[in-house]
């Protein structure tokens, strides 16, 4: 699991990659459990700046847009 305290959007949508191998995420955000995120890319391989492509990820985006500073953990 990961905490991320004090994130804030700016009035944008929240992107997260997940390892595809973890399994379908649960977002707790400010407290409470959140289902308003759609997982956009599947199963998909990225490289880091080296070439290494080591795990694949789901990326996940929130549905909302985020306007003010929260607490989010994603497990």
């Amino acid at each position: 699991s990961r905490t991320y305290t004090n994130i804030d959007g700016g009035g944008y949508f929240l992107c997260f990659a997940w390892p595809t191998a973890f399994g379908t995420p649960n977002f707790v955000v400010g407290g409470f459990t959140n289902t308003a995120f759609t997982k956009v890319r599947s199963n998909s391989a990225f490289s880091n700046e080296y070439g290494f492509t080591g795990t694949n990820y789901d990326v996940w985006i929130s549905n909302t847009a985020y306007n003010s500073s929260t607490t989010i953990v994603i497990s």
